[in-house]
């Protein structure tokens, strides 16, 4: 595997977290205050703490 290809992954997996936190930060939101619009400073905020958490445990 070239350093290339590595890097590629790297990025490939990072984008697929944040994905996925993006995604939870949204369900989290709409969970909590159902019917609200989601405000961006709202999502924002959940989506650092999830991040946070991950980085916590990981």
């Amino acid at each position: 595997m070239t350093e290339a290809d590595r890097t590629v992954l790297i990025l490939d997996s990072q984008l697929k977290l944040r994905n996925r936190f993006c995604d939870e930060a949204m369900l989290e939101l709409q969970e909590r205050y159902p019917g609200r619009p989601l405000c961006n400073r709202q999502w924002y905020n959940t989506y650092i703490r999830l991040w946070n958490e991950y980085a916590r445990t990981n």
